[in-house]
């Protein structure tokens, strides 16, 4: 019973300018995308119930504020800003016996979960640090033809 979280891309905990954030602490609020799958009690197959891409919007809450499941505020401590992370959790860390409402479905009672969290933000001190964006093939081809056109 509880949580069970693997980390999929660890990063630094550096912020869109450089700066390092590290983990979320008490108090701060943070942003995430989430996409969260249960496990249907019939079927044993996993359906999806939330996906924050879909609503272009991050899911965001404030540490310590009981605003999330257990399951979920605990293992975002645990991450650093940008660090993605796929956690599985029991029923009495996630939605125990209350059936919740989702983006696209409606979780049953007792489900075990699965959420794939992309920590993006978090907001410290009245201060915004939003996760510093990978250099990708797209963006960096995208500057070179941008500059081959000035002539550089």
């Amino acid at each position: 019973m509880g949580t069970t979280k693997t980390t999929t891309v660890e990063t630094q905990g550096l912020d869109q300018l450089g700066n390092a954030v590290g983990k979320p602490q008490q108090g701060d609020t943070v942003g995430i995308h989430v996409k969260g799958y249960y496990f249907d009690s019939k079927t044993n197959k996993k359906k999806e119930y939330e996906d924050s891409r879909h609503r272009e919007k991050l899911t965001e809450f404030k540490i310590g504020a009981s605003q999330v499941i257990p399951g979920l505020e605990t293992s975002v401590l645990d991450m650093q800003l940008g660090d993605e992370a796929t956690i599985t959790m029991t029923p009495d860390v996630g939605y125990g016996d209350q059936e919740f409402h989702g983006y696209s479905a409606k979780v049953p009672p007792n489900s075990n979960l699965e959420m794939h969290v992309a920590l993006m933000k978090i907001v410290r001190n009245g201060k915004v640090h939003l996760r510093k964006r990978p250099k990708d093939k797209a963006s960096c081809m995208l500057k070179c033809l941008y500059n081959l056109f000035r002539g550089h």
